[in-house]
């Protein structure tokens, strides 16, 4: 819903999950994994987290739900990057719309039709295969992996070109 119809404490609620048990169960669970020197931690983000600039109209109102999902996918590929030599894989998996009683409101689906809509188990076999292979970032439905990496090259030529001393000619 739109943020200034959802409620603080929903919201709050929201983050909670979302960010702050990420954070807590991956913290809980690191320290034996570094030790043994393998392991793996899957964190659950969705294909929305990458959907910050886009405002079309068939996408749900979803800035708290979003920003989280934001948070958790840049958390994952971080923390994997942080733990490289240590044994331990972090990956963010991000689908789209998986069948699952999320979208279900009374027990029935509610889902617009032609949305397309994931198996679990897709989900799943997609998510280990990634995991084997050592990416950090997992989206089943994508074809084209180059698509991840135009990202990252994306993301570090903005992050160059905004690396700056002075104030852009365009501000001034």
């Amino acid at each position: 819903m739109p943020f200034v119809d959802l409620s603080i404490d929903r919201a709050e609620e929201e983050v909670a999950v979302q960010i702050t048990a990420v954070m807590r169960l991956s913290h809980a669970a690191l320290p034996a994994m570094i030790s043994r020197g393998e392991g793996a931690i899957v964190n659950l983000s969705s294909l929305l987290s990458f959907s910050g600039s886009l405002n079309f109209p068939f996408l749900p109102k979803r800035s708290v739900y979003a920003a989280t999902k934001a948070f958790v996918t840049t958390f994952s590929e971080l923390l994997a990057a942080e733990l490289q030599g240590k044994g331990v894989r972090v990956q963010a998996l991000c689908p789209a719309v998986v069948r699952t009683e999320f979208h279900d409101i009374d027990g029935k689906p509610v889902l617009r039709p032609n949305v397309p809509v994931m198996e679990p188990a897709d989900v799943v076999r997609a998510s280990l295969s990634d995991l084997r292979q050592g990416d950090a970032i997992c989206i089943p439905a994508l074809e084209e992996g180059g698509r991840l990496s135009a990202v990252a090259d994306a993301n570090r030529a903005l992050f160059d070109a905004g690396r700056g001393a002075q104030l852009a000619s365009r501000y001034r």
